[in-house]
């Protein structure tokens, strides 16, 4: 089996499955959290090591993987940057939906702050005063 074509130090985006979500909110709003202001980023992974494996082996995402060379990958956020996640503006526990119009991306100190206990408009202007 031939190597693939990642080199150690290589740096790709993770991807969710919300990626064409986050890209549109994005492209709307920019990427920074639409409460707090603070710059957003998709995690990334960084090839750490190519290692062989002879034999057939599991993994726990892909299944069984062939005899070849494998990436390995650590995680990261570049410096100063929190992950990306998606709040409803009205819940979904209260009758939101899943529509762009709906969503707004969020970091995750405001995301949990905000859970289903605050309006969207009650929350904005709180953020605004911290």
């Amino acid at each position: 089996m031939s190597k693939p074509n990642l080199r150690v130090g290589s740096i790709v985006p993770l991807f969710s499955g919300q990626e064409n979500k986050i890209a549109a909110l994005e492209k709307r709003d920019g990427l920074v959290c639409h409460y707090c202001q603070h710059p957003l980023a998709r995690f990334h992974k960084r090839c750490t090591a190519i290692e062989y494996h002879a034999e057939f082996w599991w993994t726990p995402e892909g299944g069984d993987q062939r005899p070849g060379h494998y990436p390995v990958y650590e995680s990261f956020l570049p410096a100063g940057c929190k992950p990306i996640e998606l709040d409803h503006k009205t819940p979904r526990s209260k009758g939101g939906s899943n529509k762009l119009d709906n969503l707004v991306l969020a970091c995750p100190d405001c995301n949990a702050r905000k859970s289903d206990r605050y309006s969207y408009e009650e929350f904005k202007a709180m953020a605004a005063q911290l």
